[in-house]
């Protein structure tokens, strides 16, 4: 299962570029030059911003998970900068509000200590974050089975 937020990345850079033309607009309008200055200087700010807005990708393959981030101004393949073992996932918690969702999954592989990874969702709508804790929910719920099979099966042959 592939969700996406690159639809909402792509309308907030339209937003932002129908901002810029409205700031370029009035600075050239202003006869004020500290107006001009306000003007130009925020809209630097607002096209340095939209630039830089990175669009996510979750992918959940069964047994694997993945994060990969795709910027404006790079094109091809890019690497997931997070990818974990469907296995190794023992909870997670979501939170924040707006498009400002983060997910924090706690991982532990049986070896070194448990670990957490907080990953923002920046720009994901609420039935696209929905979607990612519907797949996560998923698979703690096939991990916790798993773990309950072979615990009985340690049960079984120690007898």
């Amino acid at each position: 299962m592939k969700i996406t937020n690159k639809k909402n990345v792509k309308h907030l850079r339209c937003t932002a570029l129908a901002i810029c033309l409205i700031l370029v607009t009035a600075a050239c309008l202003a006869s004020i030059l500290y107006l001009k200055a306000m003007f130009l200087s925020i809209f630097i700010i607002v096209s340095v911003y939209a630039l830089n807005v990175n669009s996510q990708i979750y992918e959940s393959a069964g047994e694997c998970i993945s994060f990969s981030k795709y910027s404006f101004l790079k094109k091809g393949y890019v690497r997931p900068y997070v990818e974990i073992p469907a296995s190794y996932i023992v909870d997670y918690n979501i939170g924040g509000f707006l498009y400002a969702y983060y997910l924090v999954i706690h991982i532990d592989n049986g070896i070194s200590k448990p670990k957490k990874i907080k990953i923002s969702l920046y720009w994901f709508k609420e039935i696209q974050v929905i979607g990612i804790v519907k797949s996560l929910d998923h698979i703690k719920r096939r991990n916790i089975s798993d773990s309950k099979k072979e615990v009985e099966r340690l049960l079984h042959a120690s007898f």
